[in-house]
């Protein structure tokens, strides 16, 4: 059943999405991690990785929300180490295009991403995604 998260995503999230916008095409925040939280689920099922080669690998996903727990280099970054469900756990590592972020991004900023998923770790968990051009950094304040 190919692209079934994205038939999910539109299916689940609709109300919510239409309901409460950032801006044009940017769900809410618990939109975001509502479908996160769905495709984790799917990854860590028993046939996560079909899952991933049939339903996510070279799809763009929609718009998903995180913490920064770590950016390589530190000055305009290229990697980011990011936390999906909780503050502190790595799920996701973020691949952006070189020269896209030209600043440092400091640890536990919130990030908005669309991107596609390239690779897939079940032990440990861990969804490479390759950033385009649409990543949104907001500095947490602390």
């Amino acid at each position: 059943m190919p692209r079934f998260v994205c038939a999910l995503a539109i299916v689940l999230l609709a109300p919510h999405i239409r309901a409460q916008q950032r801006e044009p095409g940017v769900p809410d925040i618990p939109a975001m991690q509502a479908l996160w939280a769905s495709v984790k689920s799917a990854l860590t099922g028993p046939n996560g990785q079909k899952y991933f080669e049939e339903n996510l690998k070279d799809f763009e996903l929609p718009y998903l929300y995180g913490i920064v727990l770590s950016s390589t280099p530190k000055n305009e970054p290229s990697v980011l180490v990011i936390a999906m469900s909780d503050k502190s756990t790595p799920e996701v590592t973020l691949k952006v295009e070189s020269g896209h972020l030209v600043e440092a991004i400091h640890d536990g900023a919130e990030i908005m991403f669309k991107g596609v998923p390239k690779a897939f770790s079940k032990q440990p968990f861990r969804l490479t995604i390759e950033a385009r051009d649409t990543v949104r950094i907001h500095e947490s304040k602390h």
